[in-house]
């Protein structure tokens, strides 16, 4: 609309200069033509009609100027009330610098008077620090744009500026000496003959912004530097979990190498001979060595356990298990616990139970055999109970709830946060008691943890305990419900291994090589399988395997098993089997390991191994093993 009116005062204006200038020109020409014929005549009417016509042109085109003049003025008036009263700052200088104009958003923001700023450069008032500034090196009026740094004097530079108007950002100070920070736009304004005759100024005053702007990179650096100590501080966390992992597993290699010895001849001395011939201090003594070895082997293993926990190293998986069966293992192994001490050890099913569930068999028969190990252990008389029941939940899946009761010596509410903690006991004293190390709960805690369940307590001091493990039982669409019943099953006499008939009548009529350099290891090994029918043969490091195997079988008398201790002089039998191997040779061969982690485990199997067998060397295990695995193959000799 406003564009319309100026349109239309313009046209109007051109009209009536139009207009009057061509009645005047002809009331001129109509004059001057008649003083010319009259010439000489003593008449002022040509001279009247002359003046007349130019009259008529002057008044037309201050009529003109007076039309644009009185519609145009009240828009004139805004934009100039508009641009004397923003905020932002705005000032006119001529094409030498020096200021015309300034707005009130000018004297405001650089705290220069109207009269202090006219008449004087731009580069007088912001071009440089002030009198006495001691900060002498520091250089205002510096603006930035992609990357370039211009003076002040470039930005009003009247031979090299283009008509588009310059924008970017600068420093200033004002009178009071105070830095400011500006979004500047430079507009140069040229007059009818094509020359820039002034600059137009506006500065928006960006210093907040710019504050906020290095807060957030102070913060950002300061975020990115914490982001490095937390790298640092995780790579040493790492570091530091590794380090005591790979303490842990040649730990664990240096006690398990020895216990087999120990534990293996404890054995040959209690089931070899007629021991109702023994002095019954001899008898003792020798259970005393087993129980207190296999007591040594439970809390390394625990170790173990809790290390490949908190490393985020220990594996479960989920598979499709019997509950039942899981409390079937447990029971058979407490109650012969519970009837040492003279108390029974009893399961009662509350509830029908799936015959499936998904879940981690392994680790949750551990978890079961803790908790109930625990109440065995710590009660002395009355009983322990197991109590089983399903646990069904309104749009969602069902709960297996195990609830492990004891009439024990219970535990005060204060310590009972404290039982889950490594190495923990409610009360020191139970440990020089009742023995245990305090990991056997932490343990349990954390494989629930990741069997995405939780273990609870209930207890009450000099009564008893009841510890409730629910778990998760996974879908249960098209399961079978069952009735289990709760009477008590038949004691169960377990039978050691080592006596199991089927052990004791296998023959073992192979040829087998033992590479091993534990001489107390290699007299037990090869006694056990010598007794079963084996001839072997023994070597101390992997290179002489290597050569032992090679030959026979060159000769075609290859061995039938070789048994190949994996931390050996000279040639370890990692590189000894990956040697072996990398010559053809196909035959069986079982690595002997002291290291207990699965990664271990699957490294033999990587190596070349055909199975492995960890250390205590268990004389059942270890017979049926090489049974299994030295079954009648054709091992092609090499050509």
């Amino acid at each position: 609309m406003a564009n319309q009116t100026r349109y239309r005062t313009r046209r109007a204006a051109f009209l009536l200069r139009w207009a009057s200038l061509t009645v005047g020109l002809l009331l001129t020409g109509l004059g001057w033509r008649t003083a010319s014929s009259y010439a000489g005549v003593d008449s002022l009417f040509p001279w009247a009609l002359l003046a007349v016509g130019v009259t008529i042109s002057v008044i037309g085109f201050c009529l003109a100027h007076l039309v644009v003049a009185g519609r145009l003025y009240p828009e004139v008036e805004k934009l100039g009330l508009a641009v004397m009263r923003t905020h932002n700052a705005v000032f006119l200088t001529d094409a030498e610098q020096r200021i015309l104009w300034v707005n009130d958003g000018f004297t405001q923001r650089t705290g220069y008077s109207e009269d202090e700023a006219i008449g004087r450069r731009v580069t007088e008032l912001f071009g440089g620090p002030k009198v006495g500034d001691p900060d002498a090196d520091w250089r205002s009026g510096n603006l930035v744009q992609h990357e370039e740094s211009l003076s002040i004097d470039s930005l009003f530079d009247t031979e090299n500026c283009s008509d588009e108007p310059f924008r970017g950002e600068m420093a200033y100070r004002d009178k009071a000496g105070e830095s400011h920070n500006i979004a500047v736009e430079v507009l140069p304004l040229r007059n009818y003959s094509g020359e820039v005759a002034h600059f137009a100024v506006i500065a928006n005053d960006i210093t907040d912004r710019k504050r906020a702007e290095e807060g957030l990179q102070d913060y950002a650096r300061t975020l990115e530097m914490a982001n490095h100590c937390l790298e640092e501080y995780s790579f040493s966390a790492q570091a530091a979990t590794q380090a005591k992992s790979a303490f842990l597993a040649n730990m664990s290699h240096e006690i398990r190498t020895p216990m087999t010895s120990i534990l293996g001849f404890a054995e040959i001395l209690r089931t070899e001979g007629d021991l109702r011939r023994a002095p019954p201090a001899r008898i003792e003594a020798i259970d005393a060595v087993i129980r207190n070895g296999n007591y040594l082997l439970q809390l390394l293993n625990d170790i173990l356990d809790l290390s490949k926990i908190e490393a985020g190293r220990l594996e479960v998986e989920t598979v499709s298990c019997s509950p039942k069966q899981i409390v079937s293992d447990v029971e058979k192994l407490m109650t012969v616990r519970a009837r040492e001490k003279g108390f029974p050890f009893t399961v009662a099913y509350r509830s029908p139970l799936p015959q499936r569930i998904h879940s981690d068999p392994t680790r949750l028969c551990q978890i079961l055999i803790n908790l109930a190990g625990n109440a065995v252990k710590f009660t002395e008389q009355g009983e322990v109970r197991l109590e089983v029941r399903l646990l069904k939940r309104a749009g969602a899946e069902p709960l297996l709830e195990f609830s492990v009761i004891d009439t024990g010596i219970g535990i005060p509410s204060e310590k009972v946060e404290k039982l889950f903690e490594p190495f923990i006991q409610a009360d020191s004293s139970t440990s020089r008691k009742f023995g245990g190390t305090g990991l056997g709960l932490t343990i349990s805690s954390k494989l629930a943890g990741l069997l995405e369940s939780e273990i609870t307590v209930d207890s009450i001091p000099g009564k008893g305990s009841t510890f409730r493990l629910t778990i998760p039982t996974g879908s249960l669409a098209g399961v079978e419900m069952v009735e289990f019943s709760s009477e008590p099953s038949a004691p169960i006499e377990p039978k050691p291994m080592e006596e199991s008939e089927d052990v004791e009548n296998l023959s073992l009529p192979l040829r087998i090589l033992l590479a091993e350099d534990g001489i107390d290891n290699q007299r037990l090994i090869s006694f056990l399988l010598k007794k079963a029918g084996a001839e072997v043969t023994c070597v101390e490091n992997g290179e002489e395997a290597v050569r032992h195997a090679m030959q026979a079988w060159r000769e075609d008398r290859p061995y039938d098993v070789i048994l190949m201790d994996i931390q050996m002089p000279v040639l370890d039998g990692y590189s000894a089997t990956q040697q072996l191997r990398e010559q053809g040779y196909e035959g069986p061969i079982v690595a002997l390991t002291a290291h207990a982690m699965r990664e271990d485990h699957m490294r033999c199997l990587k190596a070349g191994c055909d199975a492995y067998a960890s250390k205590p060397i268990r004389r059942a295990e270890l017979l049926r093993l090489v049974a299994d695995i030295a079954k009648p193959r054709t091992v092609p000799a090499p050509q």
